[in-house]
């Protein structure tokens, strides 16, 4: 009769919990692009409209960014939430990301205008809607 050894024990059941592993992961776990797709479909989903009265506190505690128009806002939610500091620091460098200051303040309470939002927090990232 055979004798089982420690050593055969741990290596039937790292065998086991490996395998039984990898199906969970096969089945459950999704990759990273099924996993940004999801991220992008749930802050698609977040982002609305709304007015400059309602950003005012925002811009009051410094947490407001203008995305420029020529970026897409839910692209710019997404590197922002996945942490893509190389890609918000070259918008940053371009001009394509900054934050509110009191020039677009003045503009915005002088016009009412109206944004696209989406949050991001610490950050309410916002494109102004403009009237063709």
């Amino acid at each position: 009769m055979y004798q089982w050894e420690d050593s055969d024990l741990l290596i039937s059941f790292s065998i086991i919990h490996k395998q039984m592993f990898n199906d969970y992961e096969n089945q459950y776990l999704m990759t990273e692009s099924q996993d940004q797709n999801l991220e992008r479909h749930k802050l698609n989903l977040e982002t609305g409209q709304i007015t400059w009265k309602e950003l005012e506190r925002f811009f009051a505690r410094g947490v407001l960014i203008v995305i420029n128009s020529e970026l897409d806002l839910v692209n710019a939610a997404q590197a922002f939430s996945l942490d893509d500091k190389e890609t918000v620091e070259d918008w940053i460098k371009t001009g394509l990301v900054v934050r509110a200051h009191d020039e677009h303040a003045k503009k915005w309470n002088q016009t009412q205008a109206h944004f696209w939002s989406v949050v991001v927090a610490p950050w309410v990232l916002v494109q102004e809607i403009t009237v063709q």
